[in-house]
């Protein structure tokens, strides 16, 4: 769908696996409403390998979808808020990316690291995160203006730190 000027929309992704409980949230009217209500004119989907299929339920209101894109950058970096499974990589993808970022658990998962990354990410302000049964109600109050820039840390710095603990001395660049 082409957007004339700053219109806001959401990008919802899933990753590489499937996440239908999400897909199918997305496709209720509830939400669709208030995302409206919020100042979003519609969602762009990406599905991974499950079988919801969304539909906008609200007239002026879009929804697409596709499964898979070898990159979903532009998609994160377009939008004017993510939704996301809680996976490490898509979390910090979209983090770098300066995107505002709203994870949702998959409490289907054993073990749920997800829970775990997203409540730390939370507590240092980088994200917000609801599960599905609380989706409706984070967005509807959500203050993404409070969120906190991601900063990547420099890698450079780690293995500065292990060559000198080490011994080992790096040679001046010339």
């Amino acid at each position: 769908m082409a957007l004339s000027g700053r219109q806001r929309w959401v990008f919802v992704t899933v990753g590489t696996t499937s996440f239908d409980q999400l897909i199918d949230l997305v496709n209720t009217r509830e939400l669709q409403q208030v995302l409206r209500a919020r100042g979003f004119v519609g969602i762009k989907v990406q599905l991974g390998r499950g079988k919801a299929r969304p539909s906008s339920h609200l007239s002026g209101f879009w929804v697409e979808w596709y499964d898979f894109k070898p990159s979903l950058a532009q998609d994160m970096g377009d939008a004017s808020l993510v939704i996301s499974h809680a996976g490490a990589g898509t979390v910090l993808e979209c983090l770098e990316i300066q995107t505002p970022l709203l994870v949702v658990i998959n409490e289907t998962l054993m073990g749920n690291h997800q829970l775990e990354l997203a409540e730390q990410m939370h507590k240092d302000g980088f994200l917000l995160y609801a599960s599905c049964a609380t989706l409706v109600s984070v967005v509807s109050t959500a203050d993404v203006g409070s969120l906190s820039k991601y900063t990547a840390a420099d890698p450079s710095t780690f293995a500065n730190f292990l060559d000198s603990a080490l011994g080992y001395s790096t040679p001046p660049v010339q």
